[in-house]
Order: structure tokens, then C-alpha cells, then sequence
């Protein structure tokens, strides 16, 4: 839901951007922070539509946060003696 919303408003602020690109980009900037938009938002899709990039959210890839094997073993054996130091 929240999402959608996002995407909703970048889509918006990129419309209200393309209808006004003759008035500037302070325009629409100062036009969203009435609404309590970010300017950051504003200004990073503002850069996206000048460079020609979709404003959908690329998928992010999945990184594994698991440590190997071989390492943890190894934590452990180098911490069995030393009490209250962390290896994170």
C-alpha cells in the first residue's frame, strides 16, 4: 500500500514537472513543499525525468547475510577463552 502511494505522488510530481517545465524547477519544488513533500523527492525525480529515467523502484537484489561456515567455526574457536569481545 505504502508503495503504491510512493509511486503515486513520483508519478504526480513528474506530471506537475513536464506541465510546468516552462515556469522552472524551483517552481515545482517550492509548489510540493506546500504539500509537505520532501524537496529531495522533488529534486531526485525532477533529475530522473531530465535524464530520461523511469521513476518505478528497481527490484533489489537479495544479499546474503549468513556467514560462512569455515568463518564462524573459526570465531568460535579463537573465542572460547576471551569472554566480552564481540567478532560481529
Amino acid at each position: 500500500m505504502a508503495k503504491e502511494k510512493q509511486i503515486d505522488l513520483r508519478k504526480r510530481i513528474g506530471i506537475f514537472y513536464q506541465n510546468n517545465k516552462n515556469l522552472g524547477k524551483t517552481f515545482t519544488v517550492n509548489h510540493f513543499k506546500l504539500e509537505k513533500v520532501h524537496k529531495s523527492l522533488v529534486c531526485r525525480v525532477i533529475n530522473k525525468i531530465d535524464n530520461g529515467i523511469s521513476l518505478e523502484r528497481k527490484p533489489v537484489k537479495n544479499s546474503s547475510r549468513n556467514i560462512p561456515k569455515k568463518i564462524k567455526e573459526k570465531i568460535i574457536e579463537e573465542s572460547v577463552l576471551e569472554v566480552g569481545r564481540s567478532y560481529r
